[in-house]
């Protein structure tokens, strides 16, 4: 559980690094795309956290449910970023 608990932790610290990231450098739509995702990722830290102290299944339901929201914008985002224009 330690380990699960420090690589969650070490996921929510990136999500904000990439959406503070998005923001400054690129803006739109990739950076509403990042900041929601991070926002999921928390929530689902969150989650987490209360399924471990109160072992209620919909928090677990949830936990996951929020991942997959997270998982899918950051595919989103991937898919406008490798759709720009062609570089020379």
């Amino acid at each position: 559980m330690a380990a699960h608990a420090i690589l969650g932790l070490g996921v929510g610290a990136m999500a904000l690094v990439l959406a503070v990231s998005a923001v400054t450098v690129r803006g739109g739509p990739v950076a509403a795309l990042s900041v929601l995702a991070a926002a999921m990722v928390i929530g689902a830290g969150f989650n987490g956290a209360s399924f471990l102290d109160f072992g209620a299944a919909l928090s677990s339901l949830l936990m996951s449910l929020l991942a997959l929201g997270a998982l899918t914008r950051y595919l989103v985002c991937a898919h406008l970023l490798g759709s720009g224009p062609p570089s020379n």
